[in-house]
């Protein structure tokens, strides 16, 4: 049955041959296409992906002894060697399909720091919050949010800082008391102790920053991190605000931004916090992306707390792309590649460590790390990662994007 697929996939005629005998795999015939289409090594000896591929795709045949083995036969004979597989062939595939070229990591030839990816360098100002001596914050524990009933000092965070929500939120003349969530909370009491005090609102006693701090991780384990991320953008001039309705943790406004009084901007970026420590359902980091891209907003994820005894050299991903370029298409051997990929399930979950050992590789090659989510129908959706350079930051962040290849 011919292809409806352009391209690399145009299948061969059904009588092409592969041979395999001693543990190696070599074309009986059409080897000269083989090697114009780059597949196998320079011996011609072939990987058990491209022989999936050649026997699921282009109608060739493979022979052992005289007997020909089916893919079903192949894949199950491969897998029980590497269980990861099958979503690696599949991007593999759909690669090869699209008419451009994978390699795969351990056959790739020694890639050099290829200069093909680039940080995205974000604007900072130097920014200080405005001085509220003799504040209180009555701390309202089981909402997490605080409250400021000061005119004076409520007035001078939002419109000089926008610390908190004034009134109501997008109706700021509804009312002159100051709201402010848990981390905004933690952040004006521990940069100005002195000046600004949090009394538990239920007891009327006062909560140290300590005791707040210890509170909030209680409530929720990873405020640390949340709350060093959140930290970073402030100290940059940034306007850190709640991500929820975004599924995130936080929106970000860019330098200058506020609420101007008698006009509301909205923001362009929302940040999500991976800590090191913490693994996420690919499926989770699809959902976000997505939701995040349909409202027209660029996704950054954080990566908080990794040091340099967090890295390693271990190799994570799986394939090299070459892509396409106006005068055609990227070559092995001829070309430098553009990605670095790793392929995986939707089921499976990723630490913040895993993903930063995976961009510190794809940054120390000079490549853009792709990272290919294979779903249960065999749909693949690709994900574009670019280093952002945020001057004076301590933690490592990102934007994803959706790609389409």
């Amino acid at each position: 049955m011919p292809s409806t697929m352009t391209g690399e996939c145009e299948r061969t005629e059904p009588e092409s041959i592969l041979i395999r005998a001693e543990g190696k795999t070599l074309p009986g015939d059409g080897a000269a296409l083989l090697k114009e289409k780059h597949f196998g090594d320079k011996k011609g000896g072939l990987s058990p992906i491209e022989v999936l591929y050649l026997v699921e795709r282009r109608n060739f045949k493979l022979l052992e002894a005289k007997k020909q083995i089916g893919f079903g036969e192949l894949l199950l004979e491969e897998a029980r060697l590497d269980p990861e597989i099958l979503p690696k062939y599949i991007v593999y595939r759909d690669w090869r399909d699209r008419g451009v070229y994978p390699v795969e990591i351990e056959r790739a030839p020694k890639v050099l720091k290829c200069g093909k990816s680039q940080p995205t360098a974000y604007p900072t100002e130097r920014f200080e919050l405005p001085d509220v001596p003799d504040t209180v914050c009555y701390l309202f524990r089981e909402a997490e949010m605080s409250m400021i009933f000061d005119q004076e000092a409520a007035e001078k965070l939002y419109y000089d800082a926008w610390i908190g929500q004034l009134g109501k939120y997008k109706q700021e003349k509804a009312g002159n008391n100051l709201s402010l969530d848990l981390i905004e909370t933690l952040h004006l009491a521990g940069q100005q102790p002195g000046s600004v005090k949090v009394v538990d609102a239920a007891t009327g006693d006062q909560v140290s920053y300590q005791a707040l701090l210890e509170f909030a991780s209680h409530r929720h384990p990873g405020m640390g991190d949340l709350l060093e991320v959140y930290e970073d953008w402030r100290k940059s001039g940034y306007i850190v605000k709640t991500g929820f309705k975004f599924g995130a943790h936080f929106r970000i406004y860019f330098p200058g931004a506020g609420t101007g009084k008698d006009k509301w901007v909205h923001s362009k970026h929302i940040l999500h916090v991976f800590p090191k420590s913490y693994s996420m359902l690919m499926s989770e980091w699809g959902r976000i992306i997505r939701l995040s891209q349909s409202v027209k907003k660029t996704f950054i994820l954080g990566v908080p707390g990794m040091s340099k005894d967090d890295y390693d050299d271990t190799e994570r991903a799986d394939l090299l792309l070459y892509h396409r370029t106006k005068d055609g298409v990227e070559e092995p051997g001829k070309d430098q590649p553009t990605f670095l990929c790793i392929t995986l399930p939707e089921t499976l979950r990723m630490s913040g460590l895993e993903f930063g050992n995976a961009l510190r590789e794809a940054e120390r090659k000079g490549l853009r790390l792709l990272i290919a989510v294979v779903d249960r129908e065999t749909d693949i959706n690709y994900y574009l990662a670019r280093k952002i350079k945020l001057e004076g930051r301590q933690n490592d962040y990102y934007e994803i994007s959706w790609f389409r290849p």
